[in-house]
């Protein structure tokens, strides 16, 4: 199969950052068929759209991947194209930019209702999916030298649980992430704190406050991490609460999840165990990605 990747390599915020797409689903790509990537970060549009109908025409591509960031395309651009384009639509309830750009493409993969509703109302053929990990990427560390590591984009709904954590566990809590005090990490950092953590968490809520799956219950259990997510988490369908990953559902719930399996060592290890077999088994992008390139290829547009 050949596929033709065109996704941001480098994060928005930070250029010399490497992006969450270019860590998992370019590899996912190379690792299903002949793949060529096609920054979408690297040109101007008119330059863009220039140098995508150019590969079309010499690389002729049996589907053409795309995670959507913002109006690349040139009206026309996507409408030439004769083989699958397939857009997977992610954080709508944030980007509502995204969402008016389904229209230009043939096949929309989603992780959340809402793309799904949007997809179908504009009569795309439309295949609900969900996050997961690259397994060469997300790996455990050496040690286990940091008790509780939370990574993520700040907001309101994330500050409380962690300035409860930090108010009780004091240093032993490692914040970082966009718009926290400590700053943002590159991805590389990113896995080497996860891979070094003895509890990854992962919080559910969107900004709004609404719940919305997450790729971090992935990443983390990857990591070879405990898992400790926040309920409702959408997880109960890809690891089993209580035995490959633990939830809690308030600040009261979080810390005292965090003082048991700190104290209790091998069953939070057995526990993260389980989940991070399960997770590098079944949920890495190489699998998601088999299956919607599968439907794509099966499904008229």
């Amino acid at each position: 199969m050949k596929i033709l990747c065109t996704i941001m390599t480098n994060m928005d915020y930070n250029a010399s950052v490497r992006s969450l797409e270019y860590h998992t689903f370019w590899p996912a790509c190379q690792e299903l068929g002949e793949a060529v990537l096609l920054p979408f970060d690297l040109e101007n549009q008119d330059a863009l759209n220039r140098r995508f109908l150019q590969l079309l025409e010499e690389f002729e591509p049996d589907v053409v991947f795309t995670v959507p960031f913002t109006d690349q395309w040139l009206d026309g651009t996507m409408g030439s194209v004769k083989c699958p384009t397939v857009a997977w639509i992610c954080d709508s309830y944030r980007r509502d930019y995204v969402v008016a750009e389904i229209p230009r493409y043939s096949h929309i993969v989603g992780t959340d209702e809402k793309t799904g509703e949007m997809a179908v109302s504009l009569g795309k053929p439309f295949l609900m999916s969900t996050w997961a990990c690259n397994p060469d990427f997300h790996v455990p560390g050496s040690q286990r030298d940091l008790d509780i590591v939370w990574i993520g984009q700040n907001s309101a709904w994330r500050r409380d649980y962690v300035r409860a954590l930090q108010e009780h566990f004091g240093d032993r809590v490692i914040v970082r992430g966009h718009k926290f005090p400590e700053g943002a990490v590159s991805w590389e950092e990113y896995v080497d704190l996860l891979g070094r953590a003895k509890i990854g968490l992962s919080f559910s809520m969107d900004m709004s406050g609404e719940p919305q799956a997450k790729l971090r219950p992935f990443e983390v259990a990857a990591c070879g991490a405990f898992l400790l997510a926040e309920r409702p988490n959408y997880l109960d369908s890809y690891l089993r609460e209580g035995t490959e990953y633990v939830a809690f559902t308030d600040e009261q719930g979080l810390i005292a999840e965090c003082e048991y399996f700190l104290l209790h060592e091998q069953e939070r290890k057995t526990i993260a165990l389980r989940g991070h077999k399960r997770t590098i088994l079944e949920h890495t992008f190489g699998n998601r990605l088999r299956e919607v390139f599968r439907w794509a290829l099966s499904t008229k547009a």
